[in-house]
């Protein structure tokens, strides 16, 4: 039988240090991201991921259902098919943001699906029977969209999460595999 350890971390801000008993040497998942990732790489990975599982839903309410999408937004009901290819390249970007550790090139492409879904809206006030009040809502409801995915893209472009490899600050979906590695060649308890 191991002796057991106490792992002392302290907490910013003057508070007492939190203990936690450990029988080996790795540490619990939690305070592995506690050690080794900043809050702020991690709030992005979080909306990263929180784009992805949008597109995902919104591509298949645009797949499922491009009429109801089509009078929500003010577009003339005639434009169903241009909805459905809209609806693809949105689970097109849902899945290249989820299915990839660093989602920088997914959220990406979710700025440039938000130019094309402006230019879209943007034909569609030319048409005579499209509701041009739904349009508009439908219009800053992109613009909004668009901002955070540029501000989500911008982070995640940023010096801070350039190396591939062994980048413990780095917004990944799965595990803590290259902040472990790195710790461990420089030293660390891991």
């Amino acid at each position: 039988m191991q002796p057991r350890e106490q792992l002392q971390i302290p907490i910013e801000g003057g508070a007492s240090e939190k203990r936690f008993e450990q029988r080996d040497h790795s540490y619990p998942p939690d305070l592995a991201a506690l050690k080794y990732r900043d809050p702020k790489f991690v709030a992005t990975g979080k909306l990263a991921s929180a784009l992805g599982f949008f597109s995902l839903g919104l591509g298949l309410a645009e797949l499922i259902a491009p009429g109801s999408i089509a009078r929500l937004s003010g577009i003339d009901d005639g434009r169903t098919a241009p909805i459905r290819m809209l609806g693809l390249r949105e689970i097109g970007h849902g899945l290249a943001i989820l299915g990839s550790n660093k989602p920088t090139a997914g959220v990406w492409s979710r700025v440039g699906g938000d130019a094309v879904d402006l230019a879209f809206l943007s034909s569609a006030f030319t048409s005579e029977s499209s509701n041009k009040t739904r349009l508009a809502v439908a219009t800053a409801a992109i613009l909004g969209a668009g901002a955070l995915d540029y501000y989500c893209a911008r982070q995640l472009s940023s010096q801070d999460w350039k190396n591939a490899e062994g980048n413990p600050d780095a917004p990944t979906t799965v595990g803590q595999s290259s902040a472990r590695v790195s710790s461990a060649g420089n030293g660390g308890l891991i």
